[in-house]
């Protein structure tokens, strides 16, 4: 399929990521929660916060290269979405779904199209399936983050997995790469385990940080290595400086406001919608 390259997710990482995948389900299969919640808080601070902090270092694959324009830029998108949250939060909850979407597909494609079958069917399925396995409780945190409450509907979400999977059938029949289909698969039949057994937020953190934080970081880092940009320490200074910075912003809003899971998720919608603007830039070159 034409824009599609899916290097990354084809090296030595993905046996490293099935037994960490395994681990997960281990935990959740014995019913230890407790396990299971520290793995997932380790993870979220070892590389799930971390893997956005590099996005300066990609400054010149945007059109801001310039850092105070790049900062500028990033903070102003930032403020602009926490308005659109403030001021309608269910158009707030949508641009997030679709751009959640789109951003952990592209983990798995490194493909520079706006718009790709794999891409798309792929990234919304990691959101789905979490809603799928824990309806009530995912649908509680969607009604408080957009102030509206919200039921969930077996037939609609029954429909929506089958539509999903059909496409995404049909998407990976005609990619050339069946090697790389049944990677896809794999992870796919692993999450949806791992999401079965496990709480919402746990299995949730373990999914996004297994499959999509580890793998972008190390697209990152070839990116980094490709435009020749600087030493290892700089890749990982910079990452343990603006993940100080992230944890500032985290640590204002926990003072600030009333701390929920939908007010962390809204945080995290923030900070992501610039953060895949960045990487889908860094996918053209």
């Amino acid at each position: 399929m034409a824009g599609i390259k899916m290097e990354k997710i084809a090296t030595r990482l993905f046996p490293i990521q099935l037994l960490a995948v395994g681990l997960a389900i281990a935990f959740a299969v014995m019913g230890w929660q407790q396990l299971l919640l520290g793995y997932a808080g380790l993870g979220l601070l070892a590389i799930g916060i971390p893997h956005g902090a590099a996005d300066v270092l990609h400054r010149h694959a945007t059109p801001f290269p310039k850092l105070p324009m790049f900062i500028g830029v990033y903070i102003a998108i930032m403020t602009v979405y926490a308005l659109l949250w403030w001021g309608l939060p269910s158009v707030g909850l949508l641009i997030f779904a679709v751009i959640s979407a789109f951003h952990f597909g592209q983990t798995f494609t490194e493909s520079s199209l706006w718009y790709h079958p794999i891409t798309l069917f792929v990234g919304a399925l990691f959101l789905v399936l979490p809603v799928y396995f824990h309806p009530n409780e995912a649908f509680e945190i969607f009604s408080t983050m957009i102030g509206t409450g919200l039921q969930s509907n077996t037939h609609v979400l029954n429909g929506l997995l089958v539509f999903l999977l059909l496409g995404l059938s049909i998407s990976l029949y005609k990619l050339a790469s069946k090697g790389m289909s049944s990677k896809i698969i794999v992870t796919l039949v692993l999450t949806a385990f791992l999401l079965a057994w496990a709480p919402l937020i746990e299995g949730f953190l373990l999914a996004f940080i297994i499959w999509h934080a580890v793998p972008s970081t190390l697209q990152q880092w070839y990116f980094f290595q490709q435009q020749k940009a600087g030493p290892v320490s700089t890749f990982t200074t910079t990452i343990l400086v603006y993940t100080g910075f992230a944890g500032v912003f985290l640590a204002v809003a926990w003072l600030l406001l009333p701390v929920t899971v939908a007010l962390l998720f809204i945080l995290l919608s923030i900070i992501t919608l610039p953060h895949a603007l960045v990487i889908h830039k860094t996918m053209d070159n």
